[in-house]
């Protein structure tokens, strides 16, 4: 008699719809959120994701970039600005270099 084994079962997550760059030597006119042209705040990046954030498709990443963020006041995130029951908002740090 064979019995099979439960193996764990990892989370499926959604694929990625959306992949944004900030860096404290971005801009936020002229940076388009990529890693070539990213945004210079993280306010920046969380009003552009939350123009998208109620038609998500699949996770959202922003990657915040090595360096010093000055901020001139808080910055706020709401409930509204997480991901839906299948999506997901994340923030990450990384220490990609300037291409």
């Amino acid at each position: 008699m064979v019995i099979a084994g439960m193996l764990p079962i990892a989370p499926v997550s959604a694929a990625i719809q959306a992949t944004y760059y900030v860096s404290p030597t971005g801009n936020d006119i002229t940076g388009n959120g990529s890693i070539g042209k990213p945004w210079q705040t993280i306010q920046k990046a969380r009003d552009v994701v939350r123009t998208i954030n109620s038609n998500m498709t699949g996770d959202i990443i922003v990657y915040l970039r090595a360096g010093t963020y000055i901020l001139s006041s808080t910055i706020n995130f709401t409930p509204s600005d997480n991901g839906t029951t299948d999506t997901t908002f994340t923030t990450r740090t990384t220490q990609v270099k300037h291409l």
